[in-house]
């Protein structure tokens, strides 16, 4: 599968039509996969998550195995070391699902028996 990059700006969070911060009673946000984010739409996010009316649900590989070259690589050990922040360890995907989820994205009903063993070898 490919991973998609998602980047928050300024200007596109402006333009949608959201009640104030200090109208609503709680706001929750979340978004999945936050270690592909730059490092702007991170320091967005940990504005919006220091506000009291927020929260922020966030998933992300553990920071070790992030590409610890990036600038956002130091915000993201922020997050995860951050007293405010409760961590909680996901399982991988169980190998025996990894060829129906395969099926499934790619519409087929059998995918051939070494792109499982790939899939098996290099997953998790």
């Amino acid at each position: 599968s490919s991973c998609s990059q998602l980047k928050l700006s300024t200007s596109s969070i402006s333009t949608l039509s959201i009640p104030s911060i200090s109208t609503v009673s709680k706001l929750l946000f979340i978004i999945d996969d936050i270690h592909f984010a730059d490092e702007s739409s991170l320091k967005h996010l940990l504005t919006l998550g220091s506000h009291s009316k927020c929260l922020l649900i966030l998933s992300m590989k553990p920071p070790n195995n992030n590409n610890n070259d990036r600038p956002a690589s130091n915000i993201l050990q922020s997050i995860s070391t951050d007293s405010r922040v409760y961590l909680r360890r996901l399982p991988g995907l169980e190998l025996r699902y990894l060829a129906t989820l395969a099926c499934q994205i790619l519409s087929v009903h059998k995918i051939p028996a070494k792109i499982v063993k790939v899939l098996n070898e290099n997953c998790n």
